[in-house]
């Protein structure tokens, strides 16, 4: 189904809410971004200075991306949903073509490793390099381990990401368009993290397959240290792709003269608000630093190059983010809503594909 949200930026107002657009959002007095979508800046190390104070607002709330709904259409539709299951499913699977869309586009996962489509009746089978003895794969949320390979193909292990998103009966009868909005936001968010916790654990283990040790330096992050770490990929004769950073480790780039002449960082407003930086050497710079601190996925100081998503490994997502009714009654509860479930596999097979820093802090 098509999505019935439209995606927007929006400043905070005084009482809680998001309202106005990106060029209302000034902090300490200034104003971050033109009326033509680009970060306000005179020079390179302005355009540093700003973007880096855009992430830091989106990260504080004070301006977040809203998935705005015609609100008298679908509180209509929530509404009715309350005592009409066909209205709830339309809501339900409107939120969830939405969050697909967000989560291929935001996501890290989406974003480094290559998707895989696996036909109903079915198991996934994915066909290794022949110098591959062993893969590490996702087991479900929190585990991770290592499989070997059976005859060339790997099995991946299906598991279900899942997240109910809900309200109080009472609540959507007060407020039904807040109440959608505010469960979209949560059960976009919920499922991202989960899907991006999960393969940078597995990105963590997978380098420990090949010749590349984990890193770890102590001080700033310097030129140097940039160049040993994504010469590591292309020392095996990989291409390089994305680099994904910690938040802290991005202050030590702000604060590096040396670093502002080497790239030109990216100034359009909606990139720098999906944790793209800018690019070097052919890598993407990518963050989780413009989200909340309880949705980071990256540990203080922690950084990992990558090659292109046909090296680094593969998921699978049977049809992406589905959505049911939620029914809380059944359980003694006035909670309703939707339920969100993907089923998913992830596998990294190849160590020379993934290099890991861990500064010492």
């Amino acid at each position: 189904m098509q999505s019935i949200f439209t995606e927007t930026y929006a400043p905070r107002q005084p009482d809680g809410s998001y309202a106005g657009n990106i060029q209302d959002l000034k902090v300490n007095g200034v104003q971050l971004v033109g009326a033509n979508g680009e970060v306000n800046a005179y020079d390179r190390k302005d355009a540093f200075v700003q973007g880096n104070a855009l992430m830091a607002a989106h990260a504080a709330g004070l301006v977040r991306k809203r998935f705005t709904l015609d609100k008298k259409t679908v509180g209509s539709m929530l509404l009715a949903g309350l005592s009409n299951n066909d209205q709830m499913s339309a809501v339900a699977a409107a939120a969830a073509a939405t969050i697909r869309e967000v989560n291929r586009r935001d996501g890290f996962m989406r974003n480094i490793l290559q998707p895989m489509d696996i036909p109903e009746g079915t198991r996934p089978e994915i066909e290794m390099p022949t110098h591959e003895a062993s893969a590490i794969v996702a087991q479900g949320i929190g585990s991770v381990g290592m499989q070997p390979v059976n005859n060339r193909y790997f099995r991946p292990i299906e598991f279900t990401l899942q997240h109910a998103a809900v309200a109080d009966d009472l609540e959507i009868r007060n407020s039904p368009s807040d109440m959608v909005q505010r469960m979209f936001d949560d059960g976009q968010e919920a499922v991202m993290v989960k899907e991006d916790r999960l393969t940078v654990d597995v990105l963590r283990k997978t380098q420990e397959l090949g010749q590349n040790s984990t890193l770890l330096p102590s001080g700033p992050f310097t030129p140097k240290l940039a160049a040993a770490l994504l010469n590591s990929i292309q020392g095996h004769g990989l291409p390089g792709s994305v680099l994904l950073i910690a938040n802290n480790v991005w202050q030590d780039i702000m604060g590096e003269p040396d670093f502002h002449a080497m790239f030109d960082p990216v100034t359009k407003h909606e990139l720098v608000l999906t944790g793209r930086l800018q690019t070097l050497f052919g890598y993407m710079f990518l963050t989780d630093g413009y989200r909340k601190e309880n949705q980071r996925v990256l540990r203080d100081g922690e950084m990992f190059a990558l090659s292109t998503p046909e090296h680094v490994g593969v998921y699978t997502d049977r049809g992406g983010v589905e959505a049911s009714p939620y029914d809380g009654t059944v359980v003694n509860s006035n909670s309703r809503g939707w339920y969100l479930r993907e089923h998913l596999s992830i596998t990294c097979p190849n160590g020379r594909a993934v290099q890991h820093l861990q500064r010492l802090l």
